[in-house]
């Protein structure tokens, strides 16, 4: 018996073209492959898109927030408010301080200004404000505080709230390129400081780690060509969740994200599990919001009732602009018979 394999829809996938081979071989043939004249042109690009006047570049997101927190001084006992339904690496550069994570909770994927309040104190040393799956997160009643905002856009690169690019609004923001994130360069993150407060704080961080933040001609070049573009790529990501909004809408089924750049399109559904799986057998990859909460992986004794709950119930389907005409339609039929069949 021939057993068919099935070609698998991947969850996410970097949106590569032959322009990127193109910008790759020209710099491959300069010979200039380190720090150079594409680094140059790249930070411009990302300083006049988002509208900041200081960007520095660094080897990942995490590397970029880590820079961030040795700006402020993080230190032990220093308490820093974070949403537990967030990336690892967040955590992981608080704990490494021995400062203590204040939890906050979320409503629809991402925290909100009452929430954040909530959890603000005399101890409370900065703020993480995670723009997550490319939702919004509103703080604008944060920044009366005086305590360091800082913008976590590893996934909202180019959203907007009310005509202001995130990584433009807080104190601080960081950036990450990875293969999976709506702007890739291979590798790379970047930071950048909008308080001017902290320049001088920067300026001594940066000469006694000055060999250490830099992003190469190669990985630039593919930063440049992608951002030249990058506005239909947003565009390619907004119409295939408008296809899905579509499906949801002809079961009568409300959706509440009013505004994201479409990284991820997450969706509550009764079964996760069920969903996951109807997904898998028909080859769609489809997986959950995040793969774990952080205040019960690191076993931190506060009740998340909500976080959890939309821990428990969030599937995350692919939405990429890599994604071909038939794939977008399969996803939609196997969205339609899903709810169907079970409902949501």
């Amino acid at each position: 018996m021939t057993i068919k394999l099935i070609d698998v829809i991947s969850h996410s996938k970097p949106y590569l073209r032959e322009k990127e081979l193109q910008v790759l071989n020209e710099v491959i043939e300069s010979g200039y492959l380190a720090d150079a004249n594409k680094t140059d042109e790249f930070r411009t690009l990302i300083k006049n898109y988002i509208g900041i006047k200081d960007l520095t570049f660094t080897s990942s997101g995490t590397h970029a927030l880590s820079a961030i927190f040795e700006i402020i001084d993080l230190k032990k006992d220093d308490e820093v408010i974070l949403p537990s339904y967030v990336c690892e690496s967040v955590l992981i550069e608080i704990l490494k301080r021995e400062a203590v994570p204040i939890f906050c909770e979320i409503d629809y994927w991402v925290s909100n200004e009452n929430f954040i309040l909530e959890k603000v104190n005399s101890k409370t040393k900065a703020i993480v404000v995670v723009h997550l799956f490319g939702i919004e997160c509103a703080f604008e009643q944060l920044n009366a505080l005086g305590i360091p905002i800082i913008e976590d856009c590893c996934q909202s690169f180019g959203l907007k709230i009310n005509n202001q690019t995130t990584g433009s609004i807080g104190d601080f923001s960081f950036f990450s390129f990875h293969p999976t994130k709506c702007l890739t360069t291979g590798e790379g993150g970047a930071f950048c400081v909008n308080n001017e407060k902290y320049n001088d704080e920067k300026k001594y961080f940066l000469k006694m780690n000055r060999f250490t933040f830099k992003m190469s001609n190669l990985n630039s070049s593919i930063g440049c060509s992608q951002l030249l573009d990058y506005d239909d790529f947003l565009m390619k990501r907004k119409n295939i969740a408008n296809r899905y909004i579509d499906i949801l809408k002809k079961h009568n089924i409300n959706y509440e994200i009013n505004n994201s750049i479409w990284f991820r399109f997450p969706l509550l559904v009764t079964d996760s599990n069920l969903f996951i799986e109807f997904f898998n057998e028909r080859g769609i990859a489809v997986r959950k919001g995040v793969d774990k909460l952080l205040h019960k992986e690191y076993s931190f004794k506060v009740e998340l009732n909500r976080t959890e709950y939309i821990f428990d119930h969030t599937i995350s389907l692919p939405i990429y602009p890599a994604l071909k005409f038939e794939e977008i339609n399969l996803i939609c039929k196997t969205l339609n018979q899903y709810i169907s069949t079970y409902g949501l």
